[in-house]
């Protein structure tokens, strides 16, 4: 009975350590063709994430952009949607970005980070960490 209430109590705590990064990617999508990227923002988001988004897309070597006009030369479009939690301070749950086709707003990948509480990141290092995954493949 004792060994129990450990192996509960162990995994009660470290429930509030969880990370993880997930992405898919469609098989019939060629991201390396991906240049010029516009970033959709989220209608819920009020803290600029479309344009951290950018900023780390252009940190990697896209060219993109944000804004309610999208350029007609992009090759893809981003989409994104951001949870926020508060433990003593808000922090970025997790953020799931999509790169969609222009045309048919297609999903051709998809890339979520989640950290909890305790593993907390900077919302650019969850979002570089999202990018990472999808771009890894080109």
């Amino acid at each position: 009975m004792r060994l129990l209430k450990y192996t509960v109590l162990i995994i009660v705590l470290l429930t509030g350590c969880i990370n993880s990064a997930h992405k898919s990617i469609n098989p019939t999508a060629d991201l390396s063709n991906i240049k010029i990227i516009h970033v959709d923002q989220f209608t819920g988001d009020s803290r600029g994430l479309d344009k951290v988004i950018a900023e780390q897309l252009i940190a990697i070597g896209y060219t993109a952009s944000t804004g309610d006009t999208i350029p007609e030369n992009s090759d893809a479009i981003i989409t994104y949607r951001d949870k926020w939690r508060w433990d003593m301070s808000m922090y970025l749950l997790s953020i799931s970005i999509k790169i969609r086709d222009p045309d048919t707003l297609f999903p051709m990948a998809n890339a979520i980070s989640l950290h909890t509480s305790v593993t907390r990141q900077s919302p650019s290092t969850m979002i570089r960490e999202a990018l990472n995954n999808i771009f890894s493949f080109n």
